[in-house]
C-alpha cells in the first residue's frame, strides 16, 4: 500500500489500532473539478472519525 519509508511508518502506526480502516492513495474530488489523492483515507470506527492523511518529509536543519 505505502511506497516510501515514512508512508510505511505512518501506515504501520495507524494499523496498530484494530478499529482503524485504511485505504491507500484514495482519490477524492469532483468530476471535471478539483481532485486530491492523499496517501491514506483512515476511518476510525470506534471514535466515529475520518482522517485524510498526507505524509511529507523535509530536510532537517543542521
Amino acid at each position: 500500500m505505502a511506497e516510501g519509508f515514512w508512508e510505511q511508518a505512518v501506515e504501520n502506526y495507524l494499523k496498530a489500532d484494530r478499529g482503524m480502516f485504511l485505504n491507500g492513495q484514495y482519490l477524492i474530488g469532483e468530476p471535471n473539478g478539483w481532485k486530491a489523492e492523499p496517501d491514506f483515507l483512515a476511518i476510525n470506527f470506534p471514535n466515529n472519525e475520518i482522517w485524510v492523511v498526507e505524509v511529507t518529509a523535509s530536510a532537517g536543519k543542521n
